[in-house]
């Protein structure tokens, strides 16, 4: 600022739309002269920084457009690397009525995905980090039917008018996500974001291009059925002025656009959120609630009636269905990768779910604070006798403590193959299945010893083997020839016993 006398200064002010770049990055300004008072100056420059500040927001915008269509640009060409399935994306949409009658279907396409499925030992979505040698590759039909079904489900999912649909149709893009990478052998990330790994990233991202480009399941943006305005606080519901903000104190937001109704979340992003293998809920207690609010859930007869709901933290009141949350909770739950959750909430009318093991005649062969052992099989004179198996299982105050702090989920995964499935907080030490004689072990059988999870668990979390005995038991120890086995070495011995003490 140059002072010119008589109370005049003179500065030079950037010329509104020259320079190169935008915002903070301009360069090359071409600027003019104002000569004027300190507070005409200080108008000039108010003025000023107002136009430059409408020019660059028009600019930011322009190239927002450009790198937004180039962006839409990249991933649809993705989709062509598994085009050809592209033609079974065009089913006809079913209604609530035809789904009713075709459920067995999509039981029979589920049950059809997991016997491929099985064939990968890997947890959840680690199976597919190995894309090049992974064999055997899931099979066109499998993959063609999956394509339908989500197809048929669309309507149904947009209008929210049926949860098990709606978990269908997402839980399928899941399923056909896994098979399209493995069978194109797909891979758009090589590092992970946050907890989600590569894989959870491409997965989210075959979901999110087959929805857009297949399914045409716009966003909130470009959905005409969308055609609702509000701010955070509700109380403007029309659209207003670019940059508008609601003067409210606890708002001060921008109006936004609302999702088509009756959804609360975009179905567009809903489709493909929290379908990855995470525990969405950390914290025990968390997943416990949410857990209960599910359940209570399942049990409103009204699943479409809008419900007007306060968000427990932030406070904001909003209005969701019953059906949505079900969705919402099913998935943040991780069911969608517990197949007895899958098939009691979404197939139970017409399969039976094995609630209890298969054998339910349970004995307690031992139990005192921190031990106990059951039993499930024959009996003679209320004792094992004939052929049966028995779980040991072990705790103590530091287990029990763990157990709080792992939670249910820990629990369910580490349990999923064992039977004593209400012992929480316990760990199995062994398991013995063969034959027995007067309540001891006697015959041929087979004994597994277990490793202590606070060292050493399985990739899904289920119990790892330690030792494995085959061969003949007398009067509760081992006896004769016996093949074992060490997981340290990973080999299989023959070793002679006597009641129990090996003998060279």
């Amino acid at each position: 600022m140059e002072y010119l006398g008589k109370g005049l200064y003179k500065i030079k002010l950037p010329i509104p739309g020259t320079g190169t770049g935008t915002g903070f990055f301009k360069k090359d300004w071409k600027y003019k002269e104002f000569i004027g008072t300190k507070k005409e100056i200080k108008e000039a420059e108010k003025k000023n920084k107002a136009k430059i500040k409408e020019l660059d927001d028009i600019e930011n915008e322009k190239i927002y457009r450009e790198r937004a269509k180039k962006w839409d640009f990249d991933r649809k060409k993705e989709t062509n690397k598994f085009s050809k399935y592209k033609k079974y994306f065009n089913s006809k949409p079913i209604n609530i009525k035809n789904f009713e009658r075709k459920i067995k279907d999509y039981y029979i396409i589920y049950k059809s995905f997991w016997k491929w499925r099985e064939n990968f030992k890997y947890p959840e979505l680690n199976y597919l980090q190995r894309l090049k040698t992974l064999k055997p590759k899931p099979s066109n039909i499998l993959i063609e039917n999956l394509a339908k079904s989500i197809s048929e489900l669309r309507n149904i999912y947009l209008s929210l008018s049926d949860y098990r649909a709606s978990i269908i149709f997402k839980l399928f893009f899941y399923y056909i996500a896994q098979c399209i990478k493995a069978e194109f052998k797909v891979k758009y990330y090589k590092s992970g974001w946050f907890r989600g790994t590569p894989v959870d990233l491409d997965i989210s991202r075959i979901i999110g291009n087959l929805s857009k480009y297949y399914l045409n399941i716009k966003d909130i943006e470009n959905d005409t059925k969308a055609n609702k305005y509000s701010c955070w606080c509700g109380k403007y519901k029309k659209k207003q002025k670019k940059k508008f903000i609601c003067e409210v104190r606890n708002c001060k937001t921008e109006i936004s656009k609302l999702p088509r109704e009756p959804w609360h979340e975009d179905p567009q992003s809903f489709v493909k959120d929290n379908v990855g293998p995470l525990n969405h809920y950390n914290e025990p207690q968390e997943y416990k609630r949410h857990e209960k609010e599910l359940r209570k859930l399942l049990l409103i007869k009204n699943k479409i009636k809008i419900l007007t709901i306060k968000h427990p933290i932030s406070k904001q009141i909003y209005k969701v269905t019953p059906n949505e949350m079900i969705i919402d909770n099913f998935f943040r739950l991780n069911f969608h990768n517990d197949k007895n959750e899958v098939e009691k909430i979404l197939f139970s009318n017409f399969i039976e779910i094995t609630k209890t093991p298969k054998i339910n005649n349970r004995v307690t062969l031992y139990k005192d604070n921190e031990n106990v052992e059951y039993y499930w099989g024959e009996l003679k004179n209320n004792k094992p006798h004939g052929k049966g198996f028995s779980e040991k299982y072990e705790t103590n105050e530091a287990n029990k403590k763990v157990f709080k702090k792992v939670g249910i989920m820990w629990w369910k995964k580490y349990s999923k193959n064992l039977n004593a499935k209400d012992l929480k907080g316990y760990i199995i030490s062994e398991k013995y299945e063969g034959e027995w004689k007067n309540g001891k072990r006697d015959g041929k059988g087979e004994l597994t010893i277990f490793d202590d999870p606070a060292f050493v668990s399985n990739k899904d979390w289920s119990p790892s083997i330690c030792e494995k005995y085959k061969g003949t038991f007398y009067s509760g120890e081992l006896h004769g020839k016996i093949k074992c086995y060490d997981s340290i070495t990973k080999v299989w011995s023959l070793v002679n016993y006597q009641n129990g003490k090996k003998i060279n």
